[in-house]
């Protein structure tokens, strides 16, 4: 299973597409079965084998963190040690970001214009890109209205 886990790994977060990192993430320390101490430690009392077990997951999730982050984050970050604050910090700080970028990619899908010198479909896969991208958002659009978009954005000859 490490390896299959390690196949998962994301590359290093370096300040852009949070959303897509942290999807990342997510399979990648679900495969190693991590990913509920996000969520922080569990409540009540836990036995001495309990806590032993949380502690190491706790470490294993902050450490893969940490050495996921771009040097500049590191430095941000590194002197987290719990997984729950470390992870609330990182959606704090950058799923708000995305909203920036959630702005670009609309006006991106809005502005594209296909050119005649390039293939028609490389150019609907490059719509389509920004489409996945603005769904990845939580900004869906249409099939309907995007079959209708990438028609009026054909070149006229």
């Amino acid at each position: 299973m490490a390896g299959f886990a390690e196949s998962l790994r994301p590359e290093k977060f370096t300040d852009v597409n949070f959303k897509i990192w942290k999807s990342k993430v997510c399979l990648w320390f679900t495969a190693m079965h991590i990913w509920d101490m996000r969520l922080g430690k569990p409540e009540g009392v836990l036995t001495a084998e309990e806590q032993k077990k949380y502690d190491e997951a706790n470490n294993l999730f902050v450490g893969c963190i940490i050495s996921n982050l771009s040097d500049g984050l590191v430095r941000v970050y590194i002197d987290e040690t719990e997984a729950k604050m470390l992870w609330d910090a990182l959606v704090a700080k950058y799923d708000a970001t995305d909203a920036g970028n959630e702005l670009y990619l609309m006006e991106s899908f809005h502005d594209y214009r296909m050119v005649n010198n390039r293939s028609v479909v490389e150019q609907a896969h490059e719509v389509q890109c920004i489409v996945k991208d603005l769904d990845l958002l939580k900004c869906p659009i249409p099939d309907k209205f995007l079959a209708g978009c990438i028609i009026t954005k054909l070149p006229s000859q």
